[in-house]
């Protein structure tokens, strides 16, 4: 069945269960320690979702994330999420890991929103795209069309063995309202639901889903 086990032998120390139990759910906590988790928290850790074999175990089919095109784009790539025709994009998973997003989480993501420069110090999110897939690749085997970088150097080097999430993107939907962005606000990513992309007004005040791992980097920097 793919379900996952430990050893528990009579008069051993047990220490690979022990240790997972600890990681999981902590030690004792006093007064101080003590905090309240989030909802979706042990969820959102690879290692606690196990899913019969053959199966795929999706826990939220509404995550969407948000992040700006990035820099030195050609013309022709930036178009495309303007007119709703994009169909790749990428992020370093050294971004992602910054802010302790899981694995999982990832693969739960099930659109996607990009925000695009407009005018002045704005950016604006047009469309909010249907995600195919996404996965983990090399830097050297994305392709210019993928990156939308004309930088061959760069691109096809053998040796840039970094990994970047690539996503593949599907059917793109037009928001009602575009959302726009302070251009000046940097930021790399967000993830957020559905309902929070179609209700709000400002872009800049989208909520963000799993904002306690970002917290927990913080403190462990």
């Amino acid at each position: 069945m793919g379900i996952g086990a430990f050893p528990a032998l009579p008069e051993q120390e047990n220490g690979w269960l022990a240790a997972f139990l600890r990681q999981h759910l902590g030690g004792k906590p006093n007064a101080i320690e003590y905090r309240i988790e989030a909802p979706d928290e042990y969820l959102a850790q690879d290692s606690v979702r196990i899913a019969p074999s053959g199966l795929y175990l999706r826990r939220n089919a509404q995550l969407v994330f948000v992040a700006p095109a990035g820099g030195g784009r050609t013309p022709a790539y930036l178009e495309r999420f303007r007119q709703g025709t994009a169909r790749w994009y990428h992020i370093p998973i050294a971004t992602i890991n910054k802010q302790q997003t899981s694995h999982a989480i990832m693969q739960d993501i099930a659109h996607c929103a990009i925000a695009i420069h407009s005018t002045g110090k704005h950016s604006v999110i047009n469309y909010v795209y249907d995600v195919r897939s996404v996965k983990l690749v090399q830097r050297h085997k994305i392709t210019a069309e993928q990156s939308g970088k004309n930088d061959k150097a760069s691109i096809n080097k053998d040796t840039d063995t970094g990994q970047y999430w690539l996503f593949e993107l599907g059917a793109s939907h037009a928001l009602n309202t575009p959302l726009q962005l302070n251009s000046q606000r940097k930021f790399k990513f967000k993830i957020t639901s559905m309902s929070d992309i179609l209700s709000a007004t400002n872009g800049d005040m989208l909520a963000k889903r799993y904002s306690y791992l970002y917290q927990e980097a913080l403190l462990d920097a």
